[in-house]
């Protein structure tokens, strides 16, 4: 399939958003240099993507054409990727086969379709206030004691200021 399904469960609540975008979005660069990661051969790719440069390394001893978080598209799995500046850094650890086979089943009657811009604000929404965006009638708590929480949650915010997607 052509698209990609960007999920988002909505911690302690029931909320799960999802939204669809296209897999053809990175323009990689293949070079020739190679190293070895966990025994696999890799090969170096360059890319842009929402405002960084990355560096990714593929293998073909795996033939699927995937990746961490969006990344995908090189004729092998990405083993490792980061960006130009290394503040975005994703390494693999490992394969294992499970043993019985694992079935994975998405319920679509149970998501949110959702857009990039409405996931994102409906996030920042409930990490700005929790106790407000999940509205649980067995949460009691004094108003003193729910704005400290605003403020803890706010003073968190404000140091993740590193979104991987900055465009």
């Amino acid at each position: 399939k052509d698209s990609l399904l960007y999920l988002l469960k909505i911690d302690k609540s029931d909320d799960r958003l999802v939204y669809a975008e296209s897999k053809h979005q990175f323009d990689w660069q293949i070079e020739q240099e190679t190293k070895t990661i966990e025994g696999f051969t890799v090969q170096k790719a360059i890319t842009s993507f929402t405002g960084r440069a990355y560096t990714a390394w593929f293998t073909t001893e795996i033939p699927i054409s995937d990746g961490p978080y969006k990344f995908n598209g090189l004729p092998g799995l990405i083993l490792e990727i980061s960006d130009f500046e290394s503040e975005w850094n994703f390494e693999f650890v490992g394969l294992k086969k499970l043993s019985p086979k694992q079935d994975f089943q998405l319920k679509f009657n149970q998501l949110i379709k959702t857009s990039p811009a409405e996931l994102k604000a409906t996030n920042l929404r409930y990490r700005k206030d929790p106790f407000t965006y999940v509205n649980n009638p067995n949460i009691t708590i004094s108003p003193e004691v729910h704005q400290k929480y605003i403020e803890s949650f706010a003073e968190m915010l404000e140091k993740e200021n590193n979104p991987i997607e900055l465009e």
